[in-house]
């Protein structure tokens, strides 16, 4: 959603003024405990970063966030599913549809040539 956004205004140079233009929410930390939908992103994103951790940086907030190894997953098609449910979920906050989620899918065209199986899982888990 963000490179989406942030294409949309920038050209050739990034800068502090497009980022402050992009909408991101910014939860308090009460928000962030007491929202589920805060909560389901953040946990996630951490599930799917420890997918990737390989040296081990996220371990303290692995024991923080009370996740254990077996909700991590184990293979690329695990952590494929997991992003783009994660995915979905995002937008549909931002208050996409599913039609508008496809238009949006079908400008990322780097993705769309070098990850097209990642695009039709997105389209498939959309409910």
């Amino acid at each position: 959603m963000v490179d989406y956004i942030a294409r949309g205004m920038i050209q050739i140079n990034v800068n502090k003024t497009y980022l402050e233009r992009i909408p991101l929410p910014q939860p308090s930390d009460e928000e962030l405990e007491t929202n589920q939908d805060y909560r389901y992103i953040y946990k996630n994103a951490l599930i799917l970063q420890l997918y990737n951790d390989k040296a081990g940086d996220f371990e303290d907030l692995q024991k923080e966030f009370g996740i254990d190894k077996g909700q991590i997953p184990s293979t690329q098609k695990a952590y494929d599913t997991l992003r783009a449910k994660l995915d979905i979920h995002i937008a549909k906050l931002y208050g996409l549809s599913k039609e508008e989620f496809c238009a949006m899918l079908e400008s990322f065209k780097v993705l769309h040539d070098k990850q097209p199986h990642y695009i039709a899982l997105l389209k498939s888990l959309w409910e």
